[in-house]
This record gives C-alpha cells, structure tokens and sequence, in this order.
C-alpha cells in the first residue's frame, strides 16, 4: 500500500519536530513556540489538560490551545459530551486537532473522523494523534462537502459532529438533503458576518433538536489554568492573557444540538 503524503514518515516526523518548527519560529520570533516549550509541549488547563501538543498550527496562534482557554464558553457542553457514549466522532475544521485529538484521547467514541483542507493541518493532526498514542483510533480526511458528510454519518447510530467551517454550515447542515443529522449530536460555530446563520439553521433543526446556545466572552485573570509551569516565570499575567485571547474581533456564538429522540432506523449496510 503506497505511503499517504499527509502521513510522513518517522524520519520526516522528527526533522519536523526537531529542526523545521523551531527554525521557523526563531525566524518569525514566534512568541507561542516559545510558551509550548515552556509548558512542555503540553495543554495546561480545561477539558484536555495534558494533551501532549504540537508547535505550529494553520491558525494565527496556538496560544488559547496551550493554555486550555480556547473556546473554554463550550467546557460545560464538552464535559457532557464527552461521558456520553457516541459511536463517532466527527470534526469539519480540524485545523492543527485540538478536538480531533483531544476527543480521541479522553472521550469515549471509539473512532474518530477528522476533515481539515489544509495539508500542513492533517499533517499537524496525525502527528498529535502519534505524540498521544490514539494514532488507531483516528481517520484523517481532506475537504468535505454535504455529500460525504452524509456518507460519513450513514453508518453510525449515535453521532456527535463538530462544525466550524467558516460561513459554510449554511450548505452543510441541512437535514432535508442529509436525513443523518437528525440522530447527530451536533456542536456548531456560527459564523454570522455575512449571513444571519441562527435564522437560517433554527428552523432547519427545530423540530429534530434541542437548541442550546453559547456566547463568547473577555478572558480575564481567573481564566487562565493554575499551573503554567515556567511560563508564570518569564510571562505575566497580562502577557499570558494575550496568548489566551483568540482575536477573534466580534462575538461568537456556539450552538449545541441535541436530537429529542433517536430516530430508530439500522445503520447504512456496507
């Protein structure tokens, strides 16, 4: 079976890790590396406290994820999502697989799917998955559209989906074209800077879920995990609350969408 290109060899992943990623953040003076070192490479605080990480990411900066800040509005929806027992869990924006991994690591779904159109983010994911030993458990994907969405979720009973793509939920998430996501637990960023998407969705899932919402808020102080290693050392609290902030420049909302009942229908055959 030839060698998947996102999945590099060993060689490549320790060249990676040892020499490509602190080349580059000594040339950007990337001040996040410098936290992931410092915090031994690990996330410090919030649902994946421990998670062993990676130094780069497609995104601006890694420093809500090290910190266990990031998206910390959803902690009280993960923590009971994460003791239920869905039978996949399924990531649309991975990015570099804070969720993808983190899921795989300490929930209870024994197979994880992960999309993520960026290269350098699948590659990011699997090495994650490598440095936490859940490498079996998770199936890295490129792109993904409605069509193998609805593939994807066909065999499953108990689904828990994770969407944040940027605007496209519109398109993604309409259960008249993909009947699956009514039995889908799903956890939604809406992006609302050109669309009204709660107006849009609200009715779609009205009637098949239960709606919860969640709204971003200010990091401040009490935020922040109590054990930062070195980092409290060389970084102050106000410089450790600027990795926290995400720069996300407007409030968000998170929805998490809850199927009222099961619908009882066999999984997909073949």
């Amino acid at each position: 079976m030839p060698r998947d290109p996102d999945d590099p060899s060993l060689p490549g992943w320790l060249l990676y890790r040892f020499v490509h990623v602190p080349w580059n953040a000594l040339r950007e003076r990337n001040a996040d590396f410098l936290l992931y070192l410092l915090l031994g490479g690990r996330v410090s605080g919030g649902p994946f406290a421990g998670l062993r990480y990676v130094g780069n990411s497609p995104n601006p900066h890694i420093g809500p994820a090290l910190l266990g800040t990031y998206e910390m509005e959803l902690r009280p929806f993960l923590q009971r999502l994460l003791a239920q027992d869905f039978d996949v869990f399924v990531d649309i924006g991975a990015a570099e697989g804070y969720y993808a991994v983190g899921w795989a690591r300490f929930g209870r779904a024994p197979r994880v799917i992960a999309y993520e159109g960026d290269r350098l983010g699948r590659v990011l994911t699997r090495f994650m998955a490598r440095r936490n030993g859940v490498a079996g458990k998770l199936d890295m994907r490129g792109f993904c559209d409605p069509a193998a969405l609805a593939e994807v979720l066909a065999p499953f009973q108990r689904p828990v989906l994770l969407v944040d793509i940027e605007g496209l939920e519109a398109t993604m998430l309409d259960p008249a074209l993909n009947p699956h996501l009514a039995r889908t637990t799903l956890l939604v960023e809406l992006h609302e800077h050109e669309l009204a998407m709660g107006d849009l969705l609200r009715p779609r899932f009205a009637s098949t879920h239960t709606i919860e919402e969640a709204w971003s808020t200010p990091r401040t102080g009490e935020d922040l995990p109590r054990r930062t290693g070195l980092a409290r050392w060389l970084f102050s609290r106000d410089r450790l609350l600027q990795f926290a902030d995400e720069t996300r420049g407007q409030k968000m909302r998170w929805w998490l969408l809850t199927p009222k009942a099961s619908p009882a229908r066999p999984a997909a055959q073949g």
